[in-house]
């Protein structure tokens, strides 16, 4: 998911991982 309110990549635990929050 894309939260551009904050300008941040974010990858929910949808695929099984949950993925760190990475500045664009």
């Amino acid at each position: 998911n894309y939260a551009g309110e904050h300008g941040f990549n974010l990858e929910v635990k949808g695929s099984g991982t949950a993925k760190s929050v990475t500045s664009t």
